[in-house]
């Protein structure tokens, strides 16, 4: 049985995003992801906000880019590679210019430990 707490927080920020229309990148490899940051500052695109914490063996990086009223939240770490969040019109134009795919809003909803 799953506990309510683990529920509730497992399925939270998947909510949010459904309910915010913003999409989300996963598991871009190190190499494409700097790439990646470069080609969008170049398109206007503007660094709002950088952390980067340089840990013993954890390595994350967390980049807020900014173009009029439009935000994109570029993360990156050792272990997971980079993942970019944002508006779902703006993320989904991103993964067809430079052939990267979405996470599907369905899979989230519907996923179940219990699913057959």
């Amino acid at each position: 049985m799953i506990k309510r707490g683990t529920w509730i927080s497992r399925k939270l920020p998947k909510l949010r995003l459904r309910a915010l229309g913003m999409a989300t990148i996963k598991d871009i490899p190190t190499a494409e992801f700097v790439s990646l940051i470069k080609s969008l500052k170049s398109e206007g695109w503007r660094i709002a906000d950088e952390y980067y914490n340089g840990g013993v063996l954890d390595h994350y990086s967390k980049i807020k880019l900014e173009r009029n009223s439009n935000k994109l939240i570029l993360e990156w770490d050792n272990k997971q590679g980079g993942s970019i969040e944002g508006g779902e019109e703006h993320v989904r134009k991103i993964a067809s210019t430079y052939g990267f795919s979405t996470v599907d809003k369905q899979h989230w909803l519907y996923r179940s430990r219990f699913a057959a």
